[in-house]
């Protein structure tokens, strides 16, 4: 999670749009922010990085299950609070 939490969405522009689909606005991640915290899932040099968004979802899937059991902590010390 902490390194999760250095990456942030963000929405963009293409400069120069290879093909349609890279045309107007678009929603991604930095690709040098990813590569400090993940550098494998960084390809690319000479200025035009690229990032394997698809490779990106096992590091959600982890984040989603450390947030899902401190969660479940939390809700078992309120549990406990409400009961005395």
């Amino acid at each position: 999670l902490p390194k999760l939490q250095q990456v942030d969405g963000v929405y963009f522009d293409w400069k120069q749009p290879k093909h349609d689909s890279q045309k107007g606005r678009q929603i991604g991640v930095i690709a040098q922010a990813v590569e400090a915290q993940f550098p494998e899932l960084v390809t690319g040099g000479d200025g035009y990085k690229s990032v394997a968004y698809s490779n990106i979802v096992a590091v959600l899937i982890q984040a989603v299950k450390e947030l899902k059991r401190d969660n479940d902590a939390l809700a078992e010390r309120i549990r406990v609070l409400e009961e005395k």
